[in-house]
């Protein structure tokens, strides 16, 4: 089954302010995965260092991936990276670039090291951009077999409409801990005061 996507209009900004001079611009593509189609809401550019790259090669993959933990330490419940967003004179995915390879495996394994990252799928999504014919190619990166199949990206000028619940849980209690306990985590502490209840 082909991978739905639908994304707003507004993050085609992403592509505008990519450079010209043909290094390439990767990014992170932010979204929810929905039962029948998956909705991205933001391409955030990943940064690179000051020097001039002369090639695609020469992409900090270090800083990408840094870059997606800070970002999924910031997304709200619900919201994950799906994917990674190429633009490039060349067509990265057909075949697949050793260095997209790379990437979307190490960020895979770095997104599941830690289980409060938020993201449990082993398909990423690679957007790719080619600035001259203004050509979008996307498609679905199987981590765990290496397989490449295409996705149906579709970027729409309708609002995409997202939902969201909140949920606040109070406490009025006071729980003391002895001094043996101190050297234990908040999360810890909080679990054991729960069990003395």
């Amino acid at each position: 089954m082909v991978r739905n996507i639908l994304a707003s209009d507004n993050v085609l900004s992403f592509f505008i302010c990519a450079p010209k001079d043909g290094s390439g611009v990767v990014g992170l593509i932010i979204g929810q995965c929905g039962a029948d189609r998956d909705y991205v809401f933001y391409l955030a550019r990943s940064p690179a260092k000051r020097d001039k790259r002369s090639s695609f090669d020469d992409i900090e993959e270090d800083l990408v991936l840094d870059h997606a933990k800070q970002i999924s330490r910031m997304l709200p419940g619900g919201m994950n990276i799906l994917g990674i967003v190429v633009s490039h004179p060349e067509d990265v995915t057909s075949p697949l670039h050793p260095k997209v390879k790379s990437l979307l495996s190490n960020l895979c394994k770095t997104l599941d090291y830690n289980r409060f990252y938020g993201n449990a799928k082993k398909e990423m999504i690679i957007l790719s951009f080619i600035p001259k014919p203004q050509k979008y190619i996307c498609k679905e990166y199987n981590i765990s077999n290496g397989t490449l199949q295409l996705a149906d990206f579709k970027f729409t000028s309708k609002k995409l409409k997202w939902y969201r619940i909140d949920c606040a849980l109070l406490i009025d209690e006071l729980y003391y801990l002895d001094k043996e306990e101190n050297k234990s985590s908040l999360e810890e502490h909080i679990k054991v005061s729960l069990k003395k209840q």
